[in-house]
């Protein structure tokens, strides 16, 4: 039963962050930049990016940015959405040493308006050449700002 919840949130993560490409800031898109600070819970390492945030006021919010882990040497680009409080992110490893790598993160959060902070929790799948190889949890915070 847990395999078959895990790959069907991976699956829901790949559907939203598909769906809900990042979407260029217009009417009723208000543009932020922010900038993430997160932890893989398990093996306790912190990583980082600065993403450009479209906060849409139909409540469909995405993102995109470039992830940087400077301990695993690991660099992604990353596409998420936001949707009532539930976030998808998809990170693509680009770097050499993690070729055809792929994580799926899902979990709950929010931005806050008023501050213009972000706190997310959740878990993540990771993939190696289309293969599920491991789970994992996940924590990130952000710091935005209005462009």
């Amino acid at each position: 039963m847990k395999k078959v919840t895990t790959w069907l949130a991976g699956a829901a993560a790949a559907a939203l962050c598909t769906t809900f490409a990042p979407a260029q800031a217009g009417a009723g898109n208000h543009p932020h930049q922010c900038d993430m600070v997160g932890r893989w819970i398990e093996p306790q390492e912190n990583w980082l990016f600065v993403a450009d945030y479209v906060l849409a006021d139909n409540g469909s919010d995405t993102f995109k940015g470039v992830f940087n882990n400077p301990a695993a040497g690991a660099v992604a680009n990353i596409t998420g959405a936001v949707l009532a409080g539930t976030w998808s992110i998809k990170f693509v490893y680009t770097d050499s040493g993690h070729p055809h790598w792929m994580r799926l993160l899902t979990g709950t959060g929010t931005f806050n308006k008023s501050t213009k902070t972000i706190t997310v929790n959740g878990n993540d799948i990771l993939k190696k050449n289309g293969v599920q190889t491991a789970t994992g949890t996940f924590s990130m915070t952000g710091t935005c700002r209005a462009l």
